[in-house]
């Protein structure tokens, strides 16, 4: 009788050489780059900067100015808040204002982004100001390039208690929102295929579709009696059918 031990070893062998085997075939697999790519549990600290904010951009992004008089972008680490121009955008650019604009902070770097700028977590009093964000409800825990549980222990807190952008019903990730389509734009002279009558979309006149507002950050639909018709931080004006009904003004 073939020992179990050996067995299992000896698949657990076979598995190994058939993906060895199988990324030796691909000539763009590069393993070390996608073991590095994961997120780590513990962002590795690169260096501890010190400045004053002298700028916020939004609820994740500000700009220090170094003593050597240096300005320098941040990203804060861990952390993804609302887009400015979505639902309680504007809110979490004033709760990040709040607590650090014009002050001295210190950010201990972690690396830079896509887009070049430091990510860092921001300190400020003693403060983490990254994870205090979260724990009042002005972003989520960014799982895509962070793993660490504090992060997702406070946002499972401000959930629960529904503070900040979590008193939504339904709010909306920015990163969904960033991936929402965006208009295409036509180069001048275009000429596009020819439509026959059949095809030529519905005309709908425009008192008909003022009727109604979509609030595409969070996708709740209002008529023109509602206090929130036309008066959000980002939407348009929608057919009867387009979103969620409001639950106030029924949509």
């Amino acid at each position: 009788m073939v020992d179990a031990g050996f067995l299992r070893v000896t698949r657990t062998a076979i598995s190994a050489w058939l993906v060895i085997s199988l990324f030796a075939g691909c000539d763009q697999f590069d393993l070390a780059s996608a073991l590095s790519s994961r997120p780590p549990t513990e962002p590795r600290i690169v260096e501890t900067l010190t400045g004053k904010v002298i700028r916020i951009a939004d609820g994740d992004t500000l700009t220090i100015l170094t003593d050597d008089n240096l300005q320098v972008k941040i990203r804060l680490e861990g952390i993804d808040a609302p887009e400015r121009g979505q639902a309680y955008g504007m809110r979490a650019t004033t709760a990040l204002a709040e607590m650090v604009s014009g002050r001295v902070v210190n950010v201990h770097t972690t690396g830079t982004d896509k887009y070049d700028r430091t990510l860092g977590f921001v300190e400020v009093d003693g403060t983490d100001v990254n994870l205090k964000l979260v724990e009042d409800g002005w972003g989520w825990h960014f799982t895509k390039y962070n793993s660490q549980e504090k992060f997702a222990t406070a946002e499972r807190a401000a959930r629960a208690a529904k503070r900040g952008l979590w008193a939504q019903d339904r709010p909306m990730a920015p990163w969904d929102y960033r991936g929402l389509e965006k208009p295409v734009i036509v180069p001048a002279g275009f000429v596009g295929p020819r439509i026959t009558a059949a095809e030529k979309p519905e005309i709908v006149p425009a008192s008909s579709t003022r009727k109604f507002w979509l609030n595409t950050g969070t996708g709740v639909r209002h008529n023109s009696r509602c206090r929130n018709f036309a008066n959000t931080n980002h939407g348009y004006f929608c057919r009867s059918t387009e979103g969620r009904a409001c639950g106030i003004c029924g949509g």
